[in-house]
């Protein structure tokens, strides 16, 4: 039972913080938790990570311990995030997402990523309630990621709500990425990755995607609104939360309207919908 009780404290203090965590550090916060010995900490620690609870990461030369993301991770109710060549959950109502993760986001292991997602499974929600048009589980809807990283977002859409979607980023190795995992999840023929400057893109979409950060998303304002139709659902996510309600405000002056709202170790996510669009923007 103590060991059980020091393995949930581990997970908890993994799952809340804020930054990144050293071994050394991360031992420290369980002494300090949990009043046991520096060395049944280390052996705890081995025991997570060799049931793959836990991960060694390293980043620019530092050594980490995170939250594992080589196993099938549940994000939400319906969405989980399957690393290609692990076998993905087997209950009908997990929709796994195959991810092959490499340096851009996308792996679940970031908040913004978490978020978008619950926000998506949210929406959907409200559609199958009826309480949200357009229906958006009837796959008959077009979809625009913006700034796709992984591709995640872009795929997790055509499985649940749109019939294609157009995955834009200009970093080189996210449009590597995103094309692979499109590719996994073989969506080749419903995903166009792209680098298309959103300047210059035109049409209509009926959902659209945007993790990215505050500046980007406030001089998107003009652009995203134009691009949105009437009923156009707008999930925004990458925002911090102390910048959450100028946006809410910025897009709420452009016509829509906020359905969720929701946030996690200082970031924030919303979703609205456009109804009247406003004659200046």
């Amino acid at each position: 039972m103590k060991k059980t009780y020091e393995k949930k404290i581990i997970l908890e203090i993994l799952e809340n913080s804020e930054s990144k965590l050293t071994p050394l550090n991360l031992i420290k916060k369980i002494v300090r938790k949990t009043r046991i010995a520096s060395t049944s900490a280390k052996k705890t620690i081995k025991e997570l990570t060799s049931q793959n609870e836990l991960a060694y990461t390293y980043f620019f030369g530092s050594t980490y311990i995170e939250l594992s993301f080589n196993k099938p991770v549940k994000i939400t109710e319906r969405f989980v995030l399957t690393p290609f060549g692990i076998k993905g959950t087997t209950n009908r109502k997990d929709i796994n997402i195959i991810i092959d993760p490499g340096i851009s986001f996308g792996s679940g292991r970031h908040p913004t990523t978490r978020l978008s997602l619950k926000a998506l499974d949210h929406v959907i929600t409200l559609s199958e309630m009826n309480q949200l048009k357009p229906i958006f589980s009837n796959n008959t809807l077009t979809g625009l990621d913006i700034g796709t990283g992984s591709g995640v977002l872009a795929i997790a859409a055509c499985k649940t709500c749109v019939s294609n979607c157009l995955a834009l980023d200009i970093d080189p190795n996210s449009l590597v990425e995103a094309k692979k995992n499109v590719i996994l999840n073989d969506f080749e023929n419903k995903i166009i990755v792209s680098d298309t400057d959103i300047d210059t893109l035109k049409g209509e979409f009926s959902l659209i995607l945007a993790n990215l950060r505050y500046p980007t998303l406030k001089n998107l304002a003009k652009k995203i609104t134009l691009l949105s139709k009437k009923n156009t659902v707008l999930i925004m996510s990458g925002i911090r939360t102390y910048e959450k309600d100028d946006l809410i405000t910025l897009y709420t002056n452009c016509g829509f309207n906020l359905l969720f709202e929701k946030d996690e170790k200082k970031w924030s996510c919303i979703a609205m919908q456009i109804e009247n669009f406003k004659e200046e923007i």
